[in-house]
């Protein structure tokens, strides 16, 4: 069964993300357990500001020491921002919130596809700007060109850029090593009930977590009997999310099939 860490402000708390990654890392590694995905969660209400930079070039660090997919999952801006990592070089994934359901329907993942194809086979010599027209242009038809429009014009592009470019400076090694792969990194999204569940993944997303499982302050939860009862093709490409802060949940959810769980609590025990 995959296992997926999703970041809270838990773990960007203090100075030590890295750490508390590594020992997530080296706890499921002593239950002979791997850690298959990671989700760099932010509820941002602007454009990530270099700080927040910081720590998700922290994380991707990690992500690719250990060979560990990451996904970004951000509140707004969250399509501008991975086009301009892609844009670098940076390998990841996105996590779409349920609110973005609407997107899927539009054929985002189709146009996310395309978007990385066009990315990967851009010439190096090209400024990031010229690459962003080329993107527009290309894809103006489609529903990802809403957040490539502000990108085309120069002064939005350098208020997206800016922060970015400020932690770089820190972590340029990562520039160096960074490079576009052809492989294109999954998409999950957010849901609460089937018809959604069933429905995102036949709109081209790769997995959705379905929550919550577990809710240890009321009963609000979905539980064990709602997830044993999925269709097998749904449980295949479905990860229980939400009150999994033990082994003995972990094994629950293993055993009524799921492709895998997702947590916060669990990793930081």
């Amino acid at each position: 069964m995959l296992s997926y860490l999703i970041l809270s402000p838990a773990y960007y708390a203090d100075d030590t993300l890295y750490t508390k990654l590594q020992y997530a890392y080296a706890m499921l590694e002593s239950k002979n357990m791997t850690l298959d995905f990671i989700a760099f969660r932010y509820d941002n209400s602007d454009i990530l500001s270099a700080n927040e930079y910081y720590k998700l070039f922290e994380t991707y660090r990690f992500c690719q020491t250990h060979n560990i997919a990451l996904l970004l999952n951000l509140s707004i801006y969250k399509l501008e921002t991975l086009i301009l990592l892609w844009l670098h070089g940076f390998n990841l994934g996105i996590h779409f919130k349920e609110s973005d359901i609407s997107l899927l329907r539009e054929n985002i993942c189709k146009d996310l596809k395309q978007s990385h194809a066009l990315i990967y086979s851009l010439q190096d010599n090209m400024s990031l700007h010229e690459k962003v027209k080329i993107l527009y242009s290309t894809l103006s038809r489609t529903s990802i060109a809403k957040s490539l429009k502000p990108l085309c014009d120069i002064e939005s592009f350098s208020c997206f850029l800016t922060p970015l470019n400020q932690a770089l400076n820190t972590y340029e090694n990562l520039m160096q090593e960074n490079r576009l792969d052809k492989r294109f990194y999954p998409i999950f999204v957010s849901t609460h009930h089937l018809k959604d569940l069933s429905k995102v993944l036949s709109l081209g997303a790769n997995y959705a977590t379905i929550s919550p499982i577990f809710y240890d302050k009321g009963n609000k939860a979905l539980g064990l009997p709602y997830l044993q009862n999925l269709p097998l093709r749904v449980k295949e490409r479905a990860f229980a999310l939400g009150g999994i802060n033990s082994d003995l949940r972990v094994h629950e959810i293993k055993s009524c099939g799921m492709a895998g769980f997702a947590s916060i609590s669990y990793f930081l025990q």
